[in-house]
């Protein structure tokens, strides 16, 4: 879905009478509001839920208006799904990352997959106001297949990582895996401080580790 598409529309700033009005275009004070509006949001769908929170909500915490909200993102449909993109967004730059190092290093196809494993639950701990809130009930419409797309898209990835092994097994192995790292996160997310989300994230990578190595050897 290009969120972007929700930007456009013109607004008059100042009008004189015999003159046109002035289009709107983006400005610093303009990009504040849009991330206002984006941090008041993520609070409240994190702690009250999406459908808890009204768009009047977000505006009143953000200090801004609901013009602005519309004009930046349509409804509060796209806001949500906004922090869902940025947040996928750096779990991605953050997994990317931790691959090429792994790869640099000269490690494994599954020590490569292993590092984007840990590299994803730590981001997670980083962003764990955040888990919550996508896995809460009566969430947008059709947020369920976008993000079934993204999981699609991570096992790809994985795939990628893992040549040689059958690929029937592995693609049931990843999806598994994805299942298991989803719920990884949000106990993640109740932890009570970072040196229980580390243990707890070696307990993870440990257990995702032993289960590689059941696999059937590549051929």
């Amino acid at each position: 879905m290009p969120l972007d598409a929700q930007q456009g529309g013109t607004a008059a700033l100042s009008h004189h009478p015999g003159r046109p009005p002035v289009p709107y275009s983006p400005t610093a004070r303009s990009t504040e509001s849009r991330t206002a509006l984006l941090v008041a949001a993520r609070r409240l769908f994190s702690t009250v839920g999406y459908p808890g929170t009204s768009v009047s909500d977000i505006v009143g915490e953000a200090g801004t208006s609901v013009g602005l909200l519309y004009y930046h993102f349509g409804s509060k449909a796209n806001v949500f799904l906004t922090i869902w993109t940025d947040y996928q967004r750096h779990q991605q730059e953050r997994t990317t990352a931790a691959v090429y190092e792994a790869r640099r290093a000269g490690r494994s196809g599954p020590e490569q997959y292993l590092a984007g494993v840990r590299s994803y639950l730590e981001g997670s701990w980083a962003d764990r106001d955040i888990v919550p809130m996508l896995h809460g009930p009566a969430l947008p419409a059709g947020f369920g297949e976008t993000v079934g797309h993204g999981a699609r898209r991570w096992s790809r990835r994985a795939a990628g990582l893992l040549p040689g092994y059958d690929p029937v097994t592995i693609g049931h192995a990843i999806l598994m895996l994805n299942e298991g790292l989803s719920g990884a996160c949000l106990d993640l997310a109740t932890c009570a401080d970072e040196e229980a989300a580390t243990r707890s994230i070696e307990a993870v990578v440990h257990l995702v580790r032993s289960l590689m190595d059941c696999l059937p050897a590549p051929s």
